[in-house]
């Protein structure tokens, strides 16, 4: 949902998760990256869309 809300934004971003192609499927969770310069835009995106939802 993140990454939806980043390309929506014009945010470029990738999802890293690693379980060890399966071998340790109880390590759970996933990393949702971006560049070091739209770190600040991206929180902001986020930030906002939380914001949102949480009136509605």
């Amino acid at each position: 949902m993140a990454k939806g809300i980043l390309d929506e934004a014009g945010i470029e971003s990738m999802i890293r998760s690693d379980n060890a192609g399966g071998m340790y499927p109880a390590i759970a969770g996933a990393d949702l990256l971006v560049r070091a310069e739209d770190g600040e835009r991206a929180a902001h995106a986020l930030q906002r869309r939380h914001h949102r939802s949480q009136r509605q």
